[in-house]
């Protein structure tokens, strides 16, 4: 029995969202294929909560729209490697060029 988890099952000490972070650092996936990935088969309500806020923050954003492997639909993959982040397309002048 491990002992740091809370006694209604959520982890105390933030260990999925650390873990959720890493994952999405390595490489932009699906949400639903991030809680897969971290043992939480089915369970997307999960990495949710955690993938909105950091997206609303600008510490993660959608790369690429492309077919989930769990659900088979056409969603956002989400990354919070800021290298891949995608510049937003603007028709603003850029003066110093």
């Amino acid at each position: 029995m491990e002992t740091n988890k809370a006694i209604n099952g959520k982890d105390p000490k933030g260990e999925l969202k650390r873990k959720l972070y890493k994952l999405l650092l390595i490489k932009p996936i699906s949400r639903r294929m991030a809680a897969t990935e971290l043992g939480k088969i089915d369970q997307t309500f999960s990495v949710t909560g955690a993938v909105s806020e950091w997206l609303k923050n600008g510490k993660a954003q959608v790369v690429k729209m492309a077919r989930c492997e769990r659900s088979n639909e056409i969603v956002g993959f989400v990354t919070t490697n800021s290298a891949l982040f995608v510049l937003p397309e603007t028709n603003q002048l850029d003066l110093f060029e």
